[in-house]
């Protein structure tokens, strides 16, 4: 393909002229079942503003412009409020692996709690009937019975969060 810039005055010239500026050929030229496909994929609730649906849209809706339309990477990140980069992301993300490969991923879940559920719930339990409140007893009980050896300032996060869920459950006093 052929892109004509009009009136474009290079630095080396002094006057203007037409030049022909050879683009790429963009082989990923989308048929028209992966248009329908990927109009589909955008679903009905695409026109919301926020959450997963709104990426979804602008990531079709940016492979879509780019294939139909001669648009620049740089044109299209600042139409949807990205970077060039990301946008060059969503496009190899295309060209290897379609629409599937559009569609965003899971968030990981971060770091792993210290304390097990099952470690949590006996913990809540002893300090709901009082036997444990203190942060010394309640880290020399951990070790002694759960085999968790945490520092103080993690067992006080613990109990700074077990005592807003007991405030915070139905019938509780506060």
């Amino acid at each position: 393909m052929v892109r004509i810039l009009r009136n474009w005055i290079p630095p080396f010239f002094k006057t203007a002229h037409c030049f022909c500026i050879i683009m790429d050929a963009r082989s990923e030229k989308l048929t028209q079942e992966e248009i329908y496909a990927l109009e589909a994929a955008r679903g009905p609730r695409t026109s919301t503003t926020g959450g997963k649906w709104s990426g979804r849209y602008s990531r079709y809706s940016c492979i879509l412009r780019y294939s139909q339309e001669w648009v620049t990477q740089k044109e299209l990140a600042m139409t949807y409020g990205v970077s060039k980069r990301t946008v060059a992301g969503w496009i190899a993300a295309y060209r290897t692996g379609k629409i599937e490969a559009l569609r965003p991923r899971g968030r990981q879940g971060g770091r792993s709690p210290s304390l097990d559920f099952s470690v949590q719930e006996v913990l809540l339990a002893k300090i709901r009937e009082r036997v444990l409140c203190k942060p010394a007893l309640i880290h020399s009980w951990l070790e002694a019975h759960m085999g968790k050896k945490l520092k103080t300032t993690t067992v006080r996060y613990w109990i700074k969060k077990f005592t807003e869920k007991l405030r915070a459950a139905p019938g509780a006093r506060g």
